[in-house]
């Protein structure tokens, strides 16, 4: 029936606003201190409750890569028209802005003042570069979350990319999205699977982008369900029946996560997994994000925005980023300064205060650094723009992604 065939081709939602988006930032970047917590505590080694969730809250990297991949894609979705040379030199140059100087400030820092060890000239060019993961140099304790930058940073020049490539498919319109996203997953498992078998499981080549493209593809899928015409018609019935119920779609996404916390989801301490171990709880991860996401992008206008999008939850979804790039100097120098030894216990006290600091830290990072960068220059990007005689409605690189107030600065 053709009323059918278009009622289901609509997107699933037709809003424009996720303000749920803010906490879920939040809740990434403070699960990624309590995985760190409870290793340095030795809590997420032991067999007592929750330790292996706290063992897997690294999970917090995947929910950031796929609101990554949902953000950023989502904008050239909803307004094809970005994808020329002008709009992609904008984007990539907000991109830049948003994540290097945070990331120059606290590199610098870290390196100068908190390392263990004195930094060599070829560590500095490497972090400040993010290339540490490509040249062996990702050492450094204090900045070993640090890689996901570098896989961030390759998205950003290759989303558009692989956007401009699906338009050359030569397949019906509707379909070409559809067939990037399972071309990105398939590029991921191959490989995946190749490193483990031609390199070995301790390789930093697993910290690379290809082997993320799926998450990112997963995210992708998620912005695409929210665009009409994006996918094919046949595609938004099941996930809209899906985002109208909040409960299944979390109860899914946390029986994922628990798979991951069993003996198929590796070793719980620094053992490399073996190939299929990793690969699992890879992919477990990037089903878990999808399921516990779904219903904040795609689902109706309900309390989950009330209370994932308050102004509380906003304001922690602005420090986040700033959060994440401190939290693990701070795990380690906190528990140094408070005279714990490594693996003696104190998990509760070390995670609260740990987000405290990295609470504070991200406030000062954002308030004193990020925000005044990003004003600056968007100021002088509206004068160049007005100055130019540009239209209004076709000022692409000023065209704020309309979402939540931190997860529209993704």
């Amino acid at each position: 029936m053709p009323g059918a065939t278009a009622a289901t081709a609509r997107p699933i939602t037709a809003r424009r606003d996720f303000p749920a988006l803010s906490g879920a930032r939040a809740i990434a970047a403070i699960a990624v201190i309590g995985t760190h917590a409870g290793f340095l505590s030795g809590r997420s080694l032991g067999h007592r409750p929750f330790a292996g969730l706290l063992a897997r809250l690294e999970f917090g990297v995947t929910l950031f890569f796929l609101l990554s991949g949902f953000l950023l894609s989502r904008q050239f979705l909803a307004e094809p028209h970005r994808l020329h040379w002008q709009g992609l030199r904008t984007f990539w140059r907000r991109r830049f802005l948003r994540i290097l100087p945070a990331y120059w400030l606290a590199i610098t820092v870290v390196l100068l003042w908190l390392s263990p060890t004195r930094p060599t000239k070829s560590d500095w060019w490497s972090y400040l570069l993010l290339i540490q993961t490509y040249d062996h140099r990702n050492l450094n304790p204090d900045l070993s979350q640090m890689w996901t930058l570098g896989v961030e940073l390759s998205f950003y020049l290759a989303l558009p990319m692989l956007l401009l490539v699906a338009r050359r498919f030569p397949i019906r319109h509707t379909w070409r999205l559809a067939a990037l996203l399972v071309v990105m997953v398939a590029a991921a498992l191959a490989s995946e699977l190749f490193i483990h078998s031609a390199i070995g499981s301790e390789t930093e080549s697993l910290l690379w982008l290809p082997n993320y493209l799926d998450w990112f593809a997963l995210g992708i899928g998620l912005a695409a369900l929210t665009v009409e015409g994006a996918l094919p018609a046949s595609w938004y019935g099941v996930p809209r029946r899906w985002a109208s119920c909040p409960g299944t779609c979390w109860a899914l996404g946390l029986i994922l996560l628990w798979f991951t916390t069993t003996p198929i989801g590796g070793p719980r301490d620094v053992s490399p997994a073996s190939t299929w171990e990793w690969t699992l709880k890879h992919l477990l991860y990037g089903g878990s994000a999808f399921f516990l996401l779904l219903p904040l992008v795609a689902g109706a206008e309900q309390w989950t925005d009330l209370m994932l999008g308050n102004r509380f939850a906003r304001w922690l979804g602005e420090c986040s980023y700033g959060l994440y790039l401190w939290q693990t100097a701070i795990v380690l120098h906190l528990q140094s300064a408070l005279g714990w030894p490594v693996f003696s216990g104190h998990f509760a006290p070390l995670f609260l205060a740990s987000v405290a600091v990295s609470v504070a830290a991200g406030g000062l990072s954002w308030y004193l650094w990020e925000r005044p960068l990003l004003r600056r220059f968007s100021v002088s990007w509206r004068s160049r723009a007005a100055a130019s005689g540009t239209p209004r409605s076709r000022r692409l690189g000023l065209v704020r992604l309309r979402g939540s107030g931190s997860a529209a600065r993704a």
